[in-house]
């Protein structure tokens, strides 16, 4: 025997369908959205992180500038107290010419290019050899101190001279720094 059911029995199953289909699709709809927000969410995270490292890097552009403007004052002082290499040529004149006017004779020469290293620049070694009296190499040391140039003593040897009274031989090596 077969059981009919009613309209009544079909309406509340149609009713109960439609009702678990809507509970179906809401819990769906609430899963969905739950994934966009966790994703919007993300997109987020990685758009503050973004707009964070942009400013980090904006305030260091600034700081250089910053930087920059404060270091131009003094950067036509840097450019000649650190030559090129063909500036040199003027720093021996002017050594030469310094030896000269003291009465000291003098014998430069350069031996070997270094490379900038860290925080040193590029540089030229040489070996100075001078002889003359105390007082003459004090001179000569003064109008030296005086130029524009960043030399640096690595070596000093002083001997006294046979011979003469008050006179020196005076062996340096030492290094001139360049750009």
């Amino acid at each position: 025997m077969k059981l009919k059911a009613t309209n009544y029995q079909k309406k509340l199953l149609k009713i109960s369908a439609l009702g678990g289909l809507l509970i179906v699709l809401i819990i769906a709809g609430l899963i969905y959205f739950n994934w966009q927000i966790k994703l919007t969410l993300k997109e987020i995270q990685a758009d503050k992180t973004d707009l964070a490292n942009r400013q980090l890097m904006l305030k260091a552009i600034q700081k250089l500038e910053e930087d920059y403007k404060k270091a131009e004052k003094d950067l036509a002082w840097l450019r000649t107290i650190l030559p090129t290499s063909d500036h040199l040529i003027d720093l021996l004149a002017k050594m030469k010419e310094s030896a000269r006017a003291n009465h000291i004779d003098q014998g430069l020469n350069f031996t070997i290019e270094n490379q900038a290293e860290g925080k040193k620049p590029k540089s030229y070694s040489f070996v100075l050899v001078l002889n003359g009296t105390s007082n003459n190499l004090i001179n000569y040391f003064t109008e030296i101190d005086k130029l524009p140039y960043l030399i640096q003593f690595d070596q000093i040897e002083l001997n006294k001279s046979d011979g003469q009274a008050n006179a020196y031989r005076l062996n340096i090596m030492g290094r001139v720094y360049i750009r």
